[in-house]
């Protein structure tokens, strides 16, 4: 832990409650042991800032009670607040435990859940009047405990927790509670109003209880059509698909739209198929003679230190909705 990116001066300990923010926000969790008492994240005052937190692979914390994330302290500048987890694990499961994302004024909160374990006892996702939180679910698992959870929808109704907007989405995730909330009208109503979707689009999760292990379990239905070879998503396939194509092949990352063989790789075997596509603007014909694609492909791949032609880059499986 790198002392000088808590206010406190050094790596909190369980008593304490530390501040992120005023810049600090290269702040990584990357080894077992962080604790706090509580922590703030992002505060618009004069003597503070955007806060973040990343929590590394190897990299746990345990959160004795709050966790606020962006806080309006009346400064005018930039208090949001930011939490990324990135393989690691986040433990808040206690009494007292609530996560709030987007904690007070006009701030932001972010949680990005992209591989790892989250567990909070209660999670209010756009808490405060005029603030905005969103909760983004790629991997892992985010466990909300007795299933305390809460979206704001800009509704000042003092008898509802969450006053500012507030929404969760899910990709590959789960979102997970310790109970049966498949007839619970807090959940099916802010599934059903678009608080929390799958892959941005409403209607588009489903939930699934458990008994054996008393779990209910949120996640996404689906998983959205892809143009192969549209590599930067812009919807045409075309020279601008290009570069990141050869990125892709060259650091043996995995991405949808560059496995043009569909054998769940990305590598040197995808390469006539792509540039078929982007001669043919997404038809996968034969490569013709040799063209400025093909020149301009063959000579980004030679120039790359790091290419390999063997399989790397290997993706997970398809998920489809599994069996209750």
């Amino acid at each position: 832990f790198t002392d000088t990116n808590w206010d406190t001066g050094s790596a909190p300990t369980a008593a304490d409650t530390p501040n992120i923010c005023g810049g600090n926000v290269g702040t990584v969790v990357n080894a077992p042991g962080a604790a706090c008492d509580a922590l703030r994240l992002g505060a618009d005052h004069a003597d503070y800032g955007p806060g973040e937190l990343t929590i590394g692979p190897s990299g746990t914390i345990s959160v004795g009670h709050w966790c606020e994330l962006g806080n309006d302290w009346g400064g005018g500048g930039d208090g949001s607040g930011t939490i990324n987890i990135n393989g690691g694990s986040w433990y808040q499961g206690v009494t007292g435990g609530e996560l709030y994302v987007g904690a007070s004024g006009d701030e932001t909160g972010v949680v990005n859940l992209n591989s790892g374990y989250m567990e909070v006892m209660s999670l209010q996702v756009g808490k405060g009047e005029g603030t905005t939180g969103h909760v983004q679910i790629d991997g892992g698992d985010l466990q909300v405990l007795e299933g305390s959870l809460y979206c704001g929808y800009g509704d000042p109704d003092p008898s509802y927790p969450c006053h500012g907007f507030g929404t969760i989405d899910l990709t590959e995730g789960v979102l997970t509670t310790n109970c049966d909330v498949t007839g619970f009208q807090l959940w099916t109503a802010q599934i059903a109003g678009g608080s929390i979707t799958g892959y941005g689009q409403v209607g588009n999760v489903y939930m699934d209880y458990n008994a054996t292990v008393n779990k209910t379990f949120v996640r996404a239905a689906f998983v959205p059509e892809f143009d192969l070879g549209d590599v930067n998503r812009d919807g045409e396939v075309n020279g601008l698909d290009v570069q990141p194509f050869v990125d892709l092949v060259l650091s043996g990352s995995y991405q949808d739209e560059a496995d043009m063989n569909e054998d769940t790789f990305v590598n040197g075997l995808d390469v006539d198929p792509f540039v078929a596509a982007v001669i043919g603007g997404g038809t996968t014909a034969a490569v013709p003679e040799p063209s400025a694609v093909v020149l301009l492909v063959i000579g980004l791949l030679a120039a790359g230190s790091r290419f390999r032609w063997g399989r790397s880059g290997r993706r997970c499986a398809d998920s489809a909705v599994p069996a209750g």
